[in-house]
């Protein structure tokens, strides 16, 4: 029981280390989804954020070219309101020439009052005039107007503010940077940090790229993984707890199991001192009276060796303890001993009961003839003590080759139930529907015979039962008797 219980705390222990393996493997690959996830969400914000600052730059491009437009150093704007084609000049104050004329017919124009700040709002400020300015601001300050687009750049204070505002509002807490690097290709260096894909940074120095650098993203990863780290801990936690339950219900179970043990020690141990005193009683009544030969003398006498080898045979076999000591053997007469042991209990039955033989008549093995008696005892008292059938009949076989002598014992009891057919052999084990009250025993006659047979080195086995009976088989392995 002991290498059992050991056993299945093993296989316990190596179950939940694999529940922990997997739940780790589990856990590894649903961190990198999430890291992935959360890599996309990043570069999505970070893209985001980058064109909302591109935006930003022609904003402040376009008010740098209104102000050129409306410096006069530089320019002239003169205006022609007429009602039904209005239209505007524009004079270049350094050539001292008109660099273009811009005319359209009065309906087209999508303004309400004509004024001179209509108009130019309405070339310059409306998106779909943009491309006309260009042109002309490009043609009349010649350089000017590549210069403010190579040196005007990306507001980085404003692109960092963007950024951090869209983090927010994704409840993403996490320190990043913007850094500057002339390589497109740039990936993580560790999982301490995570990079955006560098985009290319407008204005500066040619080929600059621009990027976010993310410290330390872990716990925030993790953080989209809380729900399945509380249910694996969760999980963990339930299986441990069954574990340690299951562990302490192993050990209460040993202990009780030793309590047990020594209980029986204890009570085997008392019960010879009354079995000796009676012995003598008897020796001395014999003596006393050579004569008599009472029938109720010769069942005291029988009754009494009978419970002293029963005694004995719980101290020896190893009942609670499985200790297999030594058996002393001799040749044994087996017709002979099976024919004692029925008239014993011819003469102690409360039922008559019938027998019979078949197979081999005369037969001789070396084994202990005391602990065999005890285990044919043991199988024929069963089968009249649950005989209801008003009488007992036996049929016993016997059946010798060069290796094993088989010895077979069928009665006409009530048979035993499927599902407790293996069990019956187990210790203080009795089957529900056959442990009556009027049916003494304590449950440890098959398991006493099976732990002898072993013993002996031979077994003992239910080949069959049912409700016409049940039949026992005894071996013996006869090994180089013969």
């Amino acid at each position: 029981m002991r290498n059992k219980n050991n056993l299945h705390i093993l296989l316990i222990c190596v179950s939940l280390l694999g529940i922990l393996v997997f739940q780790a493997i589990l856990i590894q690959g649903d961190y990198l989804d999430k890291r992935a996830e959360f890599r996309q969400d990043v570069n999505q914000f970070f893209t985001e954020s980058l064109d909302s600052a591109k935006a930003e730059r022609s904003s402040r491009l376009n008010q740098m070219y209104i102000d050129d437009l409306r410096d006069t150093s530089i320019v002239k704007i003169e205006y022609d309101l007429n009602d039904e084609a209005p239209s505007l000049s524009i004079y270049n104050v350094v050539e001292q020439n008109y660099e273009a004329s811009i005319s359209t017919e009065r309906a087209s124009l999508p303004i309400d009052s004509l004024t001179e700040e209509a108009l130019f709002n309405h070339y310059f400020l409306n998106n779909t005039n943009q491309d006309n300015h260009y042109w002309l601001l490009h043609s009349i300050m010649h350089n000017r107007f590549d210069i403010y687009r190579d040196t005007v750049s990306i507001d980085q204070d404003y692109l960092k503010n963007t950024l951090k505002r869209k983090l927010d509002e994704a409840f993403i807490d996490v320190d990043f940077e913007l850094l500057i690097t002339t390589d497109e290709g740039i990936v993580d260096s560790s999982l301490k940090e995570m990079i955006t894909m560098p985009k290319e940074l407008i204005g500066g120095a040619e080929n600059d790229y621009i990027y976010a650098v993310f410290q330390n993203p872990f716990f925030e990863v993790l953080k989209r993984s809380l729900a399945l780290l509380i249910g694996a801990f969760l999980l963990f936690l339930m299986v441990l707890f069954s574990f340690l339950l299951l562990v302490r219900s192993l050990y209460t179970q040993r202990k009780l199991s030793k309590l047990k043990d020594d209980f029986i020690d204890s009570v085997t141990h008392e019960l010879l001192t009354p079995i000796a005193t009676l012995k003598l009683a008897l020796e001395s009544e014999r003596q006393r009276n050579k004569n008599d030969e009472s029938k109720y003398l010769k069942i005291a006498d029988q009754e009494l060796k009978r419970i002293t080898d029963i005694t004995h045979n719980v101290l020896n076999s190893g009942l609670h303890k499985h200790v297999k000591a030594e058996v002393p053997k001799q040749m044994v007469e087996v017709v002979s001993v099976i024919n004692e042991v029925l008239t014993y209990n011819k003469l102690v039955s409360s039922i008559p009961f019938e027998t019979s033989f078949s197979g081999d008549q005369k037969v001789n093995v070396v084994t202990n003839e005391e602990l065999l008696k005890t285990v044919l005892n043991n199988l024929i008292d069963n089968a009249i003590k649950y005989c209801d059938k008003g009488q007992a009949c036996l049929a016993v076989d016997i059946k010798k080759s060069m290796s094993e002598l088989v010895i077979r014992i069928e009665d006409n009891g009530r048979g035993i139930p499927p599902e407790h057919q293996e069990a019956i052999f187990n210790k203080f084990y009795r089957a529900p529907l056959l442990a009556h009250e009027s049916i003494k025993g304590l449950g440890v006659g098959l398991f006493v015979s099976r732990s002898i047979m072993e013993s002996l080195g031979g077994s003992l086995g239910l080949i069959s039962s049912s409700i016409n009976g049940s039949v026992f088989e005894i071996k013996l392995n006869l090994g180089d008797e013969n």
